[in-house]
């Protein structure tokens, strides 16, 4: 079941706050000892907002990966996915921040 306060917008929020508090780390998910990459701070905002695994949860962590990639999409065109993006050799901590501001001013709820 979803808690009634779950928005999408709320999950990219938290995801970032999770980079923010924790680190930025390349080739792994991650974890609040390690830091996190992109895709490991939205599967734990998802897991940390969610009080049980569901279609609910599921579906919404496919939103906001997908948002995201779109963003991902608008300032890269050698990516096709968040993970990549945030992977990239070179890639900065900031520009994937950025990558999760742009997705939350898109976010709608």
């Amino acid at each position: 079941m979803k808690d009634v306060n779950v928005t999408n917008k709320a999950i990219l929020t938290k995801a970032l706050e999770l980079i923010q508090t924790y680190g930025w780390i390349q080739h792994s998910s991650g974890s609040i000892g390690t830091g996190y990459c992109a895709f490991g701070a939205v599967y734990d905002a998802v897991s940390g907002l969610y009080k049980s695994w569901n279609s609910e949860r599921d579906k919404a962590e496919t939103y906001i990966l997908n948002l995201l990639t779109k963003q991902v999409k608008n300032v890269s065109s050698d990516h096709t996915n968040i993970v990549g993006y945030n992977d990239e050799l070179n890639r900065t901590k900031e520009e994937v921040l950025t990558i999760f501001r742009r997705a939350i001013d898109e976010c709608i709820s």
